[in-house]
């Protein structure tokens, strides 16, 4: 990888697999200090963030989950009805903060009274 190292899992023995910043992956022996590939893998078209271990065990069909715990629960419209419902109420919300920053001593509102976010 080029720059910086942003996950390392473990492959087995010394070797380790590093995921770069670079959107590549490098195969390195920790004890020999040398890459185990001829080249850089690339992995992505952006950053790789993090990466995971693989295990003997996950080849195993019947340890898999047949019936996902994350799934969609909502439709669509009530999702962005939601979001929509969420941000009016930030919006609300950060507009009294704002005001209240501004009341002066007296409980007034300053000249410089604040406008709600656009």
């Amino acid at each position: 990888t080029r720059g910086f190292a942003t996950g390392l899992a473990p492959l087995g023995g010394n070797a380790f697999v590093i995921a770069g910043g670079d959107a590549t992956l490098r195969v390195f022996d920790w004890e020999k200090e040398s890459d185990l590939l001829d080249e850089e893998v690339f992995g992505s078209e952006f950053i790789i963030n993090n990466i995971c271990c693989a295990f003997r065990a996950d080849e195993d069909e019947s340890l898999w989950v047949r019936n996902p715990i994350l799934y969609r629960s909502a439709t669509t419209e009530d999702q962005e009805d939601s979001s929509s419902r969420a941000l009016a109420l930030f919006r609300e919300v950060l507009t009294r903060a704002m005001q209240f920053r501004d009341v002066n001593k007296f409980g007034e509102l300053s000249k410089a009274q604040s406008r709600p976010p656009s």
